[in-house]
């Protein structure tokens, strides 16, 4: 077979004559670009054909494009100073392609920044405080930056992100995902004469005045220095009971409501009355007892007093899971909030029904967490609402789990957003496999067991251990902890089903034959991951995934041929190779991604530092050894003092900690490819291995320690 390569760049360049737009200045990496700078790139791209005399011809063609940066409007917020428009998913990040181009452009790279506009007038007179880092702020608080008044957002969770420097209003790359631009001010507000109750309202006689000691709940009401306060819904209602949370104090508003004002008192009520509660059905379901199992709608009641209780619902996945966590979060607790639903109150017990019914169970779809089986519901419009990042539903047999924020928010929203259905359901949902089986009623109960046990033993074990003794003595003697004189006699560990595990080999990671002597690669596992398992060979930088259904590794990463950021250099080593960590470690990404920590010598294009530094130079110093000697800095020690026994005289370096999103391959055996740089930390490497770990958290959050 014969195979020809011919390119076309020439070919190309005719299909575009030269009275064709003009090409801009080429994109150059860390350049002064933001929203409206323009520039040109060269795509290139690569595709074969087979003639009838079975030769293979790849043509490669490259067309020179201009593109229009859309992203930030300055270069300090834009991803465009990093971002090359010839790489496919980056260009749809920060890019606007304009066309083909040829020639040269007779406009400028990139246009003037247009003076700051001034927003509307805000409706109040003066300006609030103005934002600071240090404040703690709540949904609807107003501060000024630069003359302009933003609004804290409302929704849920949000505020903790208004303190973020990250989202500080009007000058992040992120702060409209927490602040609402409400318009421009001058000046201060005027204060008031004196302080006046006039738009607070008069709550009469007083609550129990607060208590530092006492334990609060949700809606639990004080009176501190004549004000009313009612405690917040969980979560927050734990700050409530804690120190520096007073109703007074400066973070009162994370954990209290200001009511209004009272005087006086407050007349006791004759006995307790659930007049807030609705009675729930003609009777009490089962109490609730902690060593039971419930699933998603079960109710139980909780008795609270002689004569009527309170019933309580299972939520739904994932907060079900709850349900079935102990007596530290039982129903009317505070713990209990995260896993039950409080309904009503109730009286009596349920009313037999008047006959004898046949008992016909719906159709149930089952999912396992682990070990533990959880029923999974129909996705329904009506429960719309209910549905957060992680919430599992079913269409049929088939199981979706809502995306992590911000996307998981679309999973509230109407039915366009329906799994399968809607036109844009997998912008919200992603397919979590099938029920474990969709468990349908059997037509009639099975068989009644025998009479007595079979004499002969079975071919397989028993799914589930036996709890009695056996009759006869086991082969293997059971060995004591201690002798008589109190000296340990450990013996082998017989095997028992009930305690016991089995490790058994699956597979092997492929190692060169140079890479077999000690300390001559660093192996990791990395399983933080839904369904997947990697190995990280982190001295020589290669990274091999597991399949569990074949047992088969593949290399997906290689550090000297798999694409890395521009500008990091992985090419140092040093003194101890326990310390060579190339590549450190790795963690779930969002949909077809990972994250991969490369360590670097040197920052990626677009950084000037790190954006997570390591504490200014000699702020920690200390003394080692004996006789003492002083180190100005821990984390830039230079020299490690020869008095050490591990690492004595050996040079501390500083490298790089560079986060990276990789996508995976799914057409060449999982590769890592098109990779992005977006956070780099600094590290101190020294002698001996380095530690630390990583997960992603539900909400997509990176929890690091190096």
């Amino acid at each position: 077979m014969l195979f020809q390569s011919v390119a076309l760049t020439a070919l190309v360049a005719l299909a575009n004559p030269a009275h064709g737009a003009g090409c801009y200045p080429a994109w150059s990496s860390g350049s002064d670009y933001f929203t409206g700078s323009l520039v040109s790139a060269t795509i290139t791209k690569t595709s074969t054909s087979t003639a009838s005399d079975g030769t293979v011809t790849e043509t490669t063609t490259s067309q020179t494009k201009n593109f229009k940066c859309t992203s930030g409007s300055e270069s300090s917020l834009s991803h465009c100073p990093i971002y090359d428009p010839s790489n496919a998913a980056q260009q749809a990040a920060a890019w606007s392609d304009q066309g083909v181009c040829s020639g040269t452009a007779a406009t400028a790279l990139t246009p003037a920044p247009t003076v700051k506009p001034t927003p509307s007038r805000w409706t109040n007179a003066g300006c609030p405080e103005e934002w600071n880092s240090m404040s703690s702020y709540q949904g609807g608080d107003v501060v000024e930056v630069d003359g302009d008044v933003y609004s804290c957002l409302t929704s849920t969770g949000v505020n903790l992100w208004c303190s973020d420097a990250t989202y500080k209003p009007g000058d992040s790359i992120h702060w409209e995902m927490a602040w609402k631009l409400l318009g421009s001010c001058d000046g201060t507000i005027r204060p008031t004469a004196a302080p006046v109750y006039t738009s607070l309202t008069n709550h009469n006689g007083c609550p129990v005045e607060f208590d530092a000691s006492a334990t609060y709940e949700a809606g639990d009401k004080v009176e501190m220095n004549g004000l009313v306060y009612e405690c917040r819904s969980w979560p927050n209602s734990a700050h409530c009971s804690q120190a520096g949370f007073e109703p007074d104090g400066a973070n009162y508003r994370d954990a209290w409501i200001v009511l209004g004002f009272c005087e006086g008192t407050m007349a006791p009520t004759t006995s307790p009355n659930f007049s807030s509660l609705a009675e729930v059905g003609d009777g009490c379901p089962k109490e609730y007892v902690s060593s039971s199992v419930y699933e998603t709608g079960e109710q139980v009641s909780v008795r609270v007093n002689n004569a009527e209780s309170v019933v309580y619902e299972c939520k739904s996945w994932p907060n079900g899971a709850y349900c079935n966590s102990g007596i530290d979060f039982a129903p009317g607790t505070d713990n209990g909030k995260l896993g039950w639903t409080k309904k009503g109150f109730c009286d009596g017990t349920l009313s037999p029904t008047k006959a004898p019914i046949a008992y016909a169970p719906a159709e149930k779809c089952r999912w396992y967490n682990g070990t533990q089986a959880i029923t999974i519901e129909l996705w329904r419009d009506a429960d719309r609402s209910s549905y957060v990042a992680g919430s599992r539903v079913r269409k049929g047999t088939n199981i979706y789990k809502c995306k992590n924020y911000p996307f998981s928010l679309w999973c509230k929203t109407p039915v366009e957003y329906e799994p399968e259905v809607g036109s844009a359901w997998k912008d919200s949902w992603t397919k979590a496999g099938e029920c474990n089986g969709a468990l349908n009623p059997t037509v009639s109960p099975s068989a009644s067991p025998t009479g007595s046990p079979s004499s002969e033993p079975s071919s397989e074990p028993s799914s589930q251990p036996s709890f009695e003794p056996s009759s006869m003595p086991s082969e293997m003697p059971s060995y004591p902890v201690c002798d008589a004189s109190g000296a340990h006699t450990l013996g082998p560990l017989e095997y028992n089903t009930d305690v016991g595990f089995k490790v058994e080999r699956v597979g092997s990671v492929p190692v060169e034959e140079a890479n077999k002597a000690a300390f001559s690669y660093n192996m990791h596992a990395a399983d933080t991951f839904d369904n997947a398992l990697f190995f990280i060979d982190q001295k020589e930088g290669k990274i091999f995934s597991y399949d569990a259904a074949t047992h088969d590794t593949a290399e997906v990463f290689d550090m000297s041929t798999s694409p890395i950021p521009s500008g990091l250099d992985l090419s140092w080593t040093y003194g101890a190779s326990s310390a060579d960590f190339h590549v450190h470690t790795m963690t779930q990404g969002p949909d077809n991604t990972v994250i991969v920590v490369l360590q670097s010598s040197s920052l990626p294009d677009g950084w000037t530092e790190a954006d997570a530094k390591l504490p200014a130079a000699d702020t920690y110093g200390t003394e080692v050894c004996d006789p003492p000697q002083y180190i100005n800095d821990i984390y830039r020690s230079g020299t490690i003092p020869a008095c050490f026994d591990s690492g004595g005289g050996a040079v501390t370096l500083l490298n790089y900690n560079v986060f990276i999103v990789y996508e995976i391959d799914g057409t060449n055996n999982g590769a890592l490819i098109n990779p992005i740089a977006f956070f780099v930390a600094e590290v101190n490497v020294s002698p001996g291995h380095m530690g630390g770990g990583i997960a992603t958290m539900p909400d997509g959050s990176i929890l690091y320690g190096p």
